[in-house]
C-alpha cells in the first residue's frame, strides 16, 4: 500500500472514530459539512483525498 494511501486510511479511520464517539449518523455529518451523504462513507474508507475546504 503507497504511503498516501495509508493517510488516507488514517484519517478516514479518524473521521469515523469521532463520528462515532459523537453518535452522529453519516447522514448528520455530511449535511453539517454540506457535502452529499456518500461522501462521508469514502472518506472514512480512506476512498478519497479530502480537499482542505471540505475538512
Amino acid at each position: 500500500m503507497k504511503k498516501e494511501n495509508e493517510s488516507l486510511y488514517e484519517f478516514g479511520s479518524r473521521v469515523q472514530h469521532l463520528r462515532t464517539t459523537l453518535g452522529l449518523p453519516q447522514e448528520m455529518l455530511a449535511h453539517e459539512a454540506d457535502v452529499h451523504g456518500t461522501y462521508i462513507g469514502t472518506v472514512e474508507r480512506g476512498g478519497t483525498n479530502m480537499t482542505l475546504l471540505n475538512i
